[in-house]
């Protein structure tokens, strides 16, 4: 069967996903980024602002002052879009400049591209402003003789603020481009020893360290950034996804060449998130108890609760819980509803509604709004109120995710969401929706949301319109651009199944995604349904109570196993178990036709 509800599988997944640990939690894909340096204080900000001129205006100001901040966030798409907004108003050569560091750096490099042909018209003649441009133009095309041929040009007329965010953008570019590692890494190297104690300077180095696995200058710059930057900013913790990624045995090897206790506290929790990343949990646990001992801090006990979690995934979470509710106690408005997040995510996998509840009430910092509407959409799909969930959507659908919590995204959100209409609206108004959300991530270049919204029509196509042609169509979209996706697979290959021309490459699909997910219910019913229809009863009977005894309230597990059972000749145990799954679900379209085969009425 497709994966359509917002089930405990998710739920779960998200607890894990929770406790993964925070220490590379700027970006913990698999191709790390580097955002703009943090803005400290917000008159800071806008100091800087001013100074640079960017405008005179206050209204635009202040207007890109939030840009600023989305951008520290992380949210460089808002930023973008802000500044081409102003920059259609203003012409200004400096937004102009901002625009294309900020195309640049998400890689949009077409957008650049326009903006530098819109600077040319607004400043004809060349300038130091717009040989950084052009600098940064070729950074992005790839051009590698351009890129450091004139780096030092650039760097010698730029001001200090300009020559950090030249080297955070060609670190960013770098990260993904192996000939600019290769090729710029002796000159780098050369750099960093004018800028001994410039934190930028310093990610740089790393991050071409790292990419020409120079083991003893990996070293040397994490010494050096474990000294300049104590608290540990999102470009520093970016980087170190990096090397973790690149160079996986790397920090272990720093931490035990340093004595932790000499380096800052967030260090230290660096590495005891590392130690526990490592499955080192008794060690992880040995030096948490000696720094709580020293003195008890809410981000401690954060890592407690991780490391009790990861070592114990399959015992209950109690101790978690202790640790987190200490973490709440004692913990700061921001950590409380961290805390908070984390208990009631607890609390929903163990489908301890109540409790769920009184968790989501104590979530209040405004940095969790996104947090705690994706939370109670949670709860209350979980519950089946699907009115609620969809009314919980609509009423705060401009929230947007603020990444510096690191729990949720606009993609899991519209799962919920589009998951409760298809429970409740006609398909048609479903599929007009999805359609719109499509629209919208494609105006917005968000990739991402785009590959889910697909996932999400293709599911309704098949489950709620049966239209296999079209559900097929967007099912192989998605797993083109998700081929290790279990659960895409175990879609498409239970829709092929309906076709008898792609039986044989549909079953092949499943038994994929149950060698991945071998635990899944969906999956399970999908691989006994295959069995069914290969005429292999007693295989399709291992897999279908599997799946049935993990979910007994799902009607499409229950119609087949009771098509099974009567297959088996057992037909009052398929009678019995029919009968208990029309009454929780009357109006299931694949229960409903099973019964109608069957001439069973209730």
């Amino acid at each position: 069967m497709p994966l359509l509800k917002h089930s405990s599988h998710k739920i779960a997944t998200l607890l894990t996903l929770t406790f993964s640990g925070c220490l590379f939690a700027a970006n913990s894909s698999d191709n790390p980024t580097l955002q703009s340096p943090e803005i400290k204080r917000v008159s800071d900000a806008t100091q800087r602002v001013m100074r640079e001129q960017i405008i005179e205006d206050a209204q635009n100001t202040f207007t890109l002052l939030g840009a600023e901040l989305a951008a520290e966030r992380g949210d460089t798409t808002l930023a973008l879009n802000t500044y081409l907004r102003i920059l259609a108003n203003t012409q200004d050569p400096e937004v102009a400049e901002r625009a294309i560091e900020l195309a640049t750096s998400t890689g949009n490099f077409l957008l650049s591209e326009q903006i530098f042909q819109i600077w040319q018209k607004i400043e004809p003649n060349a300038s130091p402003a717009q040989r950084r441009i052009a600098w940064a133009r070729a950074l992005g095309q790839g051009d590698v003789n351009h890129t450091f041929g004139q780096l030092n040009t650039i760097l010698n007329e730029a001001s200090n603020e300009q020559i950090k965010r030249i080297f955070l953008l060609l670190a960013q570019v770098s990260l993904h481009n192996p000939d600019m590692l290769r090729t710029g890494n002796k000159q780098v190297h050369q750099l960093v020893t004018r800028y001994p104690n410039m934190l930028e300077a310093n990610i740089l180095d790393l991050v071409f360290s790292t990419g020409n696995r120079e083991k003893s200058r990996i070293l040397s710059a994490l010494k050096k950034l474990s000294q300049i930057d104590e608290n540990l900013s999102l470009p520093s913790r970016s980087a170190l996804s990096f090397v973790v990624h690149e160079q996986p045995d790397t920090l272990s090897d720093f931490f035990d060449k340093n004595d932790s206790l000499k380096l800052s506290p967030t260090w230290q929790e660096l590495e005891i998130e590392n130690l526990i990343q490592n499955k080192q949990y008794k060690k992880a646990s040995t030096r948490l108890q000696t720094l709580l001992t020293k003195k008890p801090q809410a981000n401690l006990y954060f890592l407690a609760a991780a490391q009790s979690f990861e070592h114990n995934k399959n015992s209950d979470n109690n101790q978690v819980k202790q640790y987190l509710e200490q973490a709440y106690n004692i913990g700061t408005p921001e950590q409380k509803s961290r805390a908070a997040t984390m208990m009631m995510l607890n609390f929903l996998n163990e489908k301890n509604w109540v409790q769920s509840a009184n968790w989501l009430k104590k979530i209040e910092s405004s940095d969790y709004a996104f947090v705690k509407n994706v939370l109670e959409m949670s709860l209350s799909s979980a519950q089946n109120d699907w009115e609620k969930t969809i009314a919980l959507y609509n009423n705060q659908r401009s929230l947007t995710p603020n990444l510096q919590t690191h729990f949720f995204d606009n993609v899991q959100r519209e799962q919920i969401y589009l998951s409760a209409m298809m429970q409740v609206r006609k398909p048609a108004i479903v599929l007009n929706e999805i359609n719109q959300l499509i629209k919208k991530a494609q105006q917005q270049g968000d990739a991402a949301r785009l590959n889910n919204l697909i996932y999400q029509r293709g599911i309704l196509y098949s489950d709620k319109m049966h239209r296999p042609h079209d559900a097929i169509k967007d099912l192989r979209t998605f797993l083109i651009l998700n081929p290790d996706n279990a659960h895409a697979q175990n879609s498409l290959g239970y829709t092929l199944l309906s076709q008898p021309e792609t039986v044989n490459e549909g079953f092949d699909l499943i038994t994929k995604a149950y060698q991945a997910q071998p635990e899944s219910a969906a999956i399970n019913d999908s691989m006994g349904w295959a069995y069914f229809q290969k005429g292999d009863y007693e295989t399709a009977k291992i897999y279908l109570e599997y799946a049935y005894k993990n979910e007994p309230t799902n009607a499409e597990i229950a119609a087949h196993l009771g098509e099974l059972y009567w297959k088996l000749g057992d037909t009052e145990q398929a009678k019995k178990i029919w009968k208990e799954s029309w009454l929780q679900n009357k109006n299931d379209f694949i229960l409903q036709k099973t019964l109608k085969n069957y001439q069973i009425r209730f």
